[in-house]
């Protein structure tokens, strides 16, 4: 991609793979001004897992508010993707760098905390820049595993330690205690935990509350599975959808079931077909699961180890919140499972199927 980028010209690197971060960058963005006139933000993609439908939508949104350029680093859109070649797709990451460093000003980089080695050289070579971490939603509340610490890891704390001065954390979280992962820097000066749920849940409330498409009692959140797993998924939602009904006076119009928004299209029109006669069901767009939640007359949400099932309590205090077992997360890691299982557990979250 070949930027137009005038000499000196000023923005800011967002780094994301979820629209929740990418609301917790824009309510913060718009309440602090951080562009000048006729700025850009670019918008940096990593993640072979978002679907480029996400993409076109987090930049038709983010157009809204300022202009913005898309850097398209995915590892599968290079021809080289045998392991021996990995120095190639590196090799493009740092010319991408030093062609942005040739021009830009680079005052605030936003990134999301699963950080992986193309991120870290970002953040290596824009030195100048501060860095504010957004949070990768469920996962940063999880302990990690025996079998989880890696080099990455290593090398983020010590990358963090010795450029504390920099780093700002976007805190969505009731305390910063909270944080088990990325975001957990007990070295970082507190006034560098930026408390953005007020502004957050404000932004939200704004710019969608009336554009709202459903007034559901009970939600249902779905997760993104591969594609040999959509029958699973499928079956487990009728499974949920016709408890509902038998346990609950909840009628259709009164359920909506809430795509992951990295569903794809033809799993979607599956879920259409197959979960109409039971629930509504939300379209994928830029809305996510969380702006829901603000509503009075939402009562029941049932999810999986999802991080809006997590907000859902830590941040809107809803009461009747319920997971759903995952067999074939149990069969992939039980000992990651049942980390995540103890974080939703400890907020209060039961199981549906008790």
């Amino acid at each position: 991609m070949q930027f137009k980028i005038k000499k000196n010209q000023e923005g800011i690197i967002l780094m994301i793979s979820s629209f929740n971060q990418l609301y917790n960058f824009l309510s913060f963005f718009l309440e602090n001004k951080l562009l000048k006139k006729n700025s850009k933000i670019y918008l940096t993609i990593f993640s072979d897992f978002i679907p480029d439908n996400l993409i076109f939508e987090f930049k038709q949104y983010i157009e809204k508010f300022a202009n913005v350029e898309l850097v398209y680093l995915k590892r599968n859109s290079f021809k080289y993707r045998i392991k021996f070649f990995n120095f190639f797709y590196y090799f493009h990451i740092l010319k991408k760098i030093f062609q942005l460093k040739k021009h830009l000003s680079i005052p605030y980089m936003f990134v999301y905390g699963k950080i992986q080695y193309p991120i870290l050289l970002f953040m290596f070579f824009f030195s100048s820049s501060k860095i504010f971490l957004l949070e990768d939603g469920l996962g940063e509340y999880v302990p990690y595993g025996k079998n989880e610490k890696k080099l990455i890891n290593f090398l983020l704390k010590l990358f963090f330690t010795i450029n504390k001065s920099r780093i700002r954390i976007l805190q969505l979280a009731q305390a910063k205690k909270d944080y088990k992962r990325t975001l957990n820097l007990p070295f970082l000066n507190n006034e560098y935990y930026l408390n953005n749920r007020d502004i957050y849940k404000n932004f939200i409330k704004n710019n969608f509350e009336e554009k709202l498409l459903f007034k559901p009692k009970c939600m249902i959140l779905g997760i993104p599975p591969f594609s040999h797993e959509n029958d699973y998924f499928k079956n487990l939602y009728i499974k949920i959808l016709m408890k509902i009904k038998k346990k609950y006076s909840y009628n259709s119009e009164q359920i909506l079931f809430f795509p992951h928004p990295r569903t794809d299209s033809l799993f979607y029109r599956v879920l259409v077909n197959s979960l109409s006669e039971y629930s509504n069901i939300h379209p994928i767009n830029s809305t996510t699961a969380e702006h829901y939640f603000s509503q009075k007359n939402l009562e029941m949400i049932i999810g999986s180890f999802s991080s809006a099932l997590y907000y859902a309590k830590s941040i809107y205090n809803k009461n009747f919140l319920y997971y759903v077992d995952n067999e074939l997360a149990i069969n992939k890691n039980q000992e990651i499972y049942n980390n995540y299982l103890n974080v939703l557990k400890n907020i209060g979250v039961k199981n549906f199927f008790d």
